[in-house]
């Protein structure tokens, strides 16, 4: 695995951005509340706890008293932004009264916000279970709802709903999801990130993917596609202004850290491995049936999981019915300013129900419905 790095970068710029590298009220305190949490799994990761460790948790209990974060109290919206940095840092600091008075009532009151919405409810139960006031969020209440076999038609922010309700239903990785589904859905956002460039998302959904059973060809899978980032990370470590930098390091961080708990043992790395996720996840944002089921071959080979076979036969009838509807293909008739010659969506249904077929046919042995 590529380091350019020999430690995470975090010290230095929690020391850096909280003595006024980062400026504005609302990127400061995002910044406190990330420094806050970035803390906690430091200590929840293994880290040794040795005085630069020490030294952060200092600066962020000086932050916690300052008049610019009790003046968050007066805002009815801001309470969780409030609680937050503290409810992560408050096994590792003494107890503060205005804190543990305001986190009391704010369990008390939030059962009374049923407007709530539920992402935000979800991390208003962690921030609570990391002050010992209540148990870990559920992730979702279905064990493998319908909307998650379509992860990759997924935005990026519903990418990132899906990557935050997994660290605080599983306090960071700590506990491991009950839920078969999260892994290779997780894979497939890791997919899809790297398809787009997107660093930061690309270690969010990493960093939980290694926390979820990952069989040993799926985390070099990860690997694999990491190494397309290491010249961006190599560029944001050289740069100064923690402002611009400081969130995709920190969630680069956190994905070394995680990394790094990882010891494998009787695999070799491939080079293609992440070109067959990444042309997995392609073929299931295009329309050609036979690709989806050949790229699905191909990943089955990598990792074998029941979820893939299930998101393809998602994609297949929303294919399917698209076609039906005759609508699958406007996007090409205004492209090529023309009609599509009779019989077109008839001959690409009949394709698409052959390659149904074939996936629902597929017997108990097939390595496809293993894990």
């Amino acid at each position: 695995m590529i380091d350019p790095s020999n430690d995470t970068p975090f010290f230095r710029l929690v020391v850096d951005g909280l003595n006024g590298a980062v400026t504005g009220a609302a990127a400061r305190d995002k910044f406190f509340c990330e420094s806050a949490i970035m803390a906690r799994a430091l200590h929840l990761l293994g880290s040794k706890q040795d005085s630069r460790l020490d030294a952060v948790v200092a600066l962020l209990e000086k932050q916690l008293n300052s008049s610019h974060q009790i003046s968050l109290a007066d805002n009815s919206l801001r309470i969780a932004e409030l609680l937050y940095p503290y409810a992560a840092l408050s096994n590792f600091i003494a107890r503060i009264q205005f804190y543990e008075i305001s986190l009391d009532e704010f369990a008390r009151v939030r059962q009374f916000n049923p407007d709530r919405p539920k992402f935000l409810d979800c991390e208003d139960q962690y921030i609570l279970y990391m002050a010992g006031r209540s148990k870990l969020p559920t992730l979702v209440s279905d064990p493998c709802p319908s909307f998650y076999k379509r992860t990759y038609d997924f935005n990026v922010e519903q990418c990132y709903v899906l990557t935050h309700r997994y660290m605080y239903s599983t306090d960071f990785g700590q506990h491991a999801p009950a839920a078969s589904w999260i892994a290779p859905a997780l894979l497939i956002i890791v997919g899809k990130s790297a398809l787009w460039g997107n660093f930061d998302l690309f270690f969010e959904s990493a960093f939980c993917a290694l926390s979820a059973n990952l069989d040993p060809h799926e985390i070099l899978l990860i690997d694999n596609l990491s190494k397309m980032f290491m010249p961006q990370l190599t560029s944001l470590l050289k740069q100064d202004d923690v402002q611009n930098v400081y969130h995709e390091l920190f969630v680069y961080s956190l994905f070394k850290m995680q990394r790094d708990r990882v010891v494998l043992s009787g695999t070799t790395s491939n080079t293609s491995r992440g070109t067959t996720l990444t042309n997995f996840v392609a073929s299931l944002a295009a329309k050609s049936p036979d690709k989806i089921v050949q790229c699905l071959r191909a990943m089955q080979y990598v990792c074998p999981r029941a979820f893939y076979n299930e998101v393809c036969i998602e994609k297949l009838n929303w294919l399917a019915v698209t076609a039906g509807i005759r609508t699958l293909f406007e996007n090409e008739i205004r492209s090529a300013g023309r009609e599509l010659e009779p019989g077109v969506y008839d001959d690409y249904r009949r394709v698409v129900n052959v390659e149904l077929e074939k996936l629902r046919g597929l017997p108990a042995s097939d390595p496809l419905v293993q894990h």
